[in-house]
């Protein structure tokens, strides 16, 4: 069964209280606002009941996927805890081989904290990074120090996904890229950090040269030329892109010196 993806998508009870009884529901994914949390901030728990029919122990890596949750989450799965995330847009995952059940139902528990800035921060030195989700500019209050964090963006706002990797599985891959300084090599190097169903990480890197590489520009300069590199780990291969390309802050002198002189 490895490769199979299983959607948790769908009818999630939640309850506002860690004291209280799940007896309301939203569908995930969705921002909480949207599903009937109006001008909320702050906790809201969240549970998913699930089986994995037709599963077994040896189909190997069993990988609880998150694709966006605004902003904190700690997620428990059959009573255990399995960890935490914060941020906004960064996808997040966890190894949960040890605590999924095959032969019964699983419960799935997410505590998503979505609270609202400190008002000594807003809206001019914000803490949490949500992009223009979270800039003055576009929200309902605008400026305003108090209605500026109205209907807040909070929830599990993308999709949620249960994973059967390979029993040993690529968990990530990096491809840096440095250039020789006439621009006519380029060293790249692809580091690779696999898992097995132990959680057991396993880490390599592996170099190689490209003679005359295509560079990747900025849409006004030129080009965006991208490479791919393949990783094949057991029965699982994996694709990533990248391009090759530097960057540089350069001072200027003059300007440097122009300010001295003002001084």
């Amino acid at each position: 069964m490895s490769g199979k993806v299983v959607s948790l998508n769908g009818d999630w009870a939640y309850k506002m209280r860690e004291s209280s009884a799940f007896t309301r529901s939203m569908t995930i994914p969705c921002n909480w606002e949207i599903g009937g949390l109006h001008d909320y901030s702050g906790e809201v728990w969240f549970e998913r009941r699930f089986e994995l029919r037709g599963a077994r122990e040896d189909d190997g890596v069993f990988v609880l996927k998150f694709k966006g949750v605004d902003y904190f989450a700690d997620v428990w799965l059959n009573g255990k805890y399995v960890g935490s995330h914060e941020g906004y847009f960064q996808p997040f995952e966890f190894n949960v081989t040890k605590y999924i059940k095959l032969q019964n139902e699983n419960v799935l528990i997410v505590k998503v904290n979505s609270p609202k800035e400190d008002l000594k921060n807003w809206p001019h030195e914000k803490r949490y990074i949500k992009g223009v989700f979270g800039h003055h500019d576009i929200r309902p209050g605008s400026w305003s120090p108090k209605y500026g964090q109205m209907m807040g963006t909070g929830g599990i706002w993308n999709d949620v996904e249960l994973e059967i990797c390979e029993k040993v599985r690529v968990k990530n891959i990096k491809v840096s890229s440095e250039l020789s300084k006439n621009y006519k090599r380029a060293k790249v190097k692809v580091e690779i950090e696999a898992e097995n169903s132990s959680g057991r990480i396993f880490r390599t890197a592996h170099t190689f040269s490209i003679k005359n590489p295509r560079l990747w520009w900025t849409w006004d300069l030129g080009e965006q030329n991208l490479y791919i590199v393949e990783v094949s780990i057991g029965g699982e291969t994996r694709f990533v892109r990248f391009g090759i390309r530097e960057i540089k802050i350069v001072l200027s002198m003059l300007g440097m010196q122009s300010n001295v002189l003002k001084k």
